[in-house]
């Protein structure tokens, strides 16, 4: 949470569609919010903590 106790995103993921598509949104959402967005490919793992 930051100061005025609003839930910071760390790191959000699109998965919907095809790759090309996928990477278009979270492009758009990095441009349009500033936010940590990635696309993952197909069978990708990542580890949250």
């Amino acid at each position: 949470m930051n100061r005025a106790g609003i839930s910071v995103l760390r790191r959000s993921f699109t998965t919907h569609g095809e790759p090309p598509a996928a990477e278009a949104m979270a492009e758009h959402i990095r441009q349009h919010f500033g936010w940590r967005v990635d696309a993952p490919r197909y069978g990708e793992t990542v580890e949250l903590d």
